[in-house]
């Protein structure tokens, strides 16, 4: 999460290497992020599935626990970049993705993650 206590948070957030402030070097952000939703559930997120639901919102049946991790462990750098590549593959908005994923918080998050996100995304 962001932090005000951590100068180096906004630049994880944005991707940025927090050194060099250049970008980081592109990754498999939206696999790594499917990966990282997997942990200790039977079945594994795929990388389509992920990019799926964060156009639509729509979560399939049996991948709720997934996209609750997703949402609530996931570190902010893995879940922007990821985000960012799913508006780039589809060529629409971030602001969209980013909406969607407003809306999969609102229903799967934590509460108190939950709150953090949300002020972030509203500023």
């Amino acid at each position: 999460m962001l932090s005000a206590t951590d100068p180096r948070a906004l630049a994880r957030a944005l991707g940025l290497d927090t050194t060099t402030l250049q970008p980081l070097k592109v990754r498999r952000w939206l696999w790594m992020a499917a990966q990282s939703s997997s942990v200790s559930y039977r079945g594994t997120l795929r990388e389509d599935e992920l990019e799926d639901i964060l156009i639509t919102g729509n979560v399939p049946v049996g991948r709720e626990a997934h996209v609750g991790h997703f949402v609530n462990e996931s570190p902010i750098q893995v879940v922007g970049m990821a985000i960012e590549l799913v508006a780039l593959r589809q060529r629409i908005p971030i602001g969209e993705v980013w909406a969607v994923f407003g809306q999969l918080l609102r229903k799967y998050g934590y509460q108190r993650q939950a709150a953090q996100w949300l002020e972030v995304l509203q500023h």
